[in-house]
């Protein structure tokens, strides 16, 4: 090999060592945004279930207070009235 060609030789193996680590640089920076946008979707994401948990709480516990006010109405009707005893009486009668 002559001296030229040696010295083209290296200068092509230069330049695609050159190309080759823009290429990295790019694919490296494409991976990071990707990153990124990952991290932005789970901090989404992570908000979302916090406020859906926060949502359901609230909710479980207006439902169970619902539920106390029911059941407490149902016991003050209990008390002024003969329901069960009228219950009892239409059951023999029904035989």
């Amino acid at each position: 090999m002559e001296g030229q060609e040696f010295t083209n030789l290296l200068e092509f193996i230069r330049k695609g060592v050159i190309n080759l680590n823009k290429t990295q640089v790019e694919a490296y920076k494409k991976i990071d945004d990707n990153f990124d946008s990952i991290d932005k979707r789970l901090a989404t994401l992570e908000e979302s279930i916090s406020k859906l948990t926060e949502d359901s709480e609230s909710s479980f516990t207006t439902v169970g207070k619902k539920i106390d006010e029911l059941k407490y109405e149902v016991h003050k009707i209990q008390k002024v009235s003969n329901y069960s005893e009228e219950y009892e009486n239409l059951m023999k009668i029904v035989k």
